[in-house]
């Protein structure tokens, strides 16, 4: 938009020149005319999809003005070679076509009139060449650094896919290493103090009349019974954290339900919802939202595909959108899973709605982002 400013402003100022030093046929209705289309044509090219179709109809229209109207012997109508060849920067698809047409609108009229000697048409065509090639130099360097942009756009786009790609991988080698680490723990240390809880209860009863080595022996087993159960708390901690990993364990979660029940999820996240200050209930929600949700859609959905839409409204609230294709007779009261799911959200001063029109099913869910974590 400052380029087409600058460009117009440059298109005012040589036609101001022309205006008052050219003696121009102002009692000629049809030059008012063909003046407005010249001027029609060229500051309404920011409305057409491609700007070729006005800059080229506008040098058509001034090559018309200088052919029948306007005194082509006058070198000053030569200034407009100017704007009209460098319009071509204001064309993104095919600004070669419009700089050579600009320059063919200010030289025929000067060769068709035949009213200099060869010397001049030699030099107006040396400087119409001259403001054409540095204008093409222009297009050329504006390309080549618009290509450089797109393509560091595309490196940085890729460089963020990767990143996301590498920390699901590490969260999942972290879950999978803690889910090992729990699952050895309970195999492991949990039977050893189980076994030994058993032998102090043995050793307390066989020492029965011995109140000393049976105080000793019940101090052995309530110290084991201790340790046990502080492994089995260690153990259940250990696997809860497995969900409330952070919101990508939700795209986890999807490429884990496309994979084992073939299932087609059309996955679309707003900018900023990935990377959204959410606390450990907030993810859980959003976790069990998307489960539930394809769990009802693996069970009642008519079709293998679900839509999720997740966004960020106002940066303020977070809202989830999940919709699949069901059948008429699918349409049942809703059961303890998205009741639950309901309660859930009403804890994070959101909620959460469901409907069943026509054959499609849609979950919405909504919640403030500055709720605090649950006691």
């Amino acid at each position: 938009m400052r380029f087409f400013l600058l460009h117009a402003g440059l298109l005012a100022a040589v036609s101001a020149v022309i205006a008052v030093f050219v003696p121009l046929p102002f009692d000629r209705p049809v030059f008012y005319v063909l003046g407005s289309v010249f001027f029609g044509f060229y500051f309404s090219l920011l409305l057409w999809p491609v700007r070729t179709i006005p800059v080229v109809l506008a040098q058509l229209t001034w090559a018309l003005l200088v052919i029948w109207l306007l005194p082509a012997g006058d070198p000053l109508l030569l200034l407009m070679a100017v704007p009209l060849i460098t319009a071509a920067m204001l064309d993104d698809v095919y600004p070669v076509l419009t700089a050579a047409a600009g320059a063919a609108s200010v030289l025929i009229p000067v060769f068709f009139a035949g009213v200099f000697v060869w010397e001049l048409q030699l030099l107006f065509l040396v400087f119409t060449a001259a403001i054409t090639a540095l204008t093409m130099m222009y297009v050329r360097d504006r390309s080549k650094a618009h290509a450089a942009e797109q393509t560091a756009v595309e490196l940085e786009r890729e460089n963020r896919r990767l990143r996301r790609s590498v920390e699901l991988q590490e969260q999942e080698v972290r879950e999978e290493e803690r889910i090992r680490i729990a699952r050895d723990i309970h195999d492991s240390v949990g039977h050893q103090l189980t076994a030994l809880l058993m032998q102090a209860g043995v050793l307390k009863r066989s020492l029965a009349g011995e109140e000393q080595l049976q105080l000793d022996a019940e101090r052995i087993e309530a110290t084991a019974g201790e340790a046990l159960e502080q492994t089995r708390e260690a153990v259940r901690h250990m696997r809860s954290e497995e969900l409330p990993a952070g919101v990508h364990a939700v795209l986890h979660l999807l490429r884990k339900l496309e994979r084992e029940s073939q299932m087609t999820v059309q996955w679309k996240a707003e900018d900023g919802f990935l990377s959204a200050p959410f606390t450990n209930d907030q993810r859980i929600a959003v976790y069990r939202f998307v489960q539930e949700g394809m769990t009802n859609a693996m069970k009642h959905g008519r079709t293998r595909s679900v839509s999720l839409h997740v966004q960020i409204r106002g940066g303020r609230q977070a809202v989830l959108t999940l919709q699949n294709r069901t059948t008429p007779e699918t349409d049942r009261p809703a059961g303890s899973g998205l009741r639950g799911l309901s309660e859930r959200f009403d804890a994070l001063g959101g909620r959460l709605v469901w409907e069943h029109g026509g054959d499609v099913f849609t979950m919405e869910a909504v919640f403030p982002l500055e709720r605090r974590e649950r006691p």
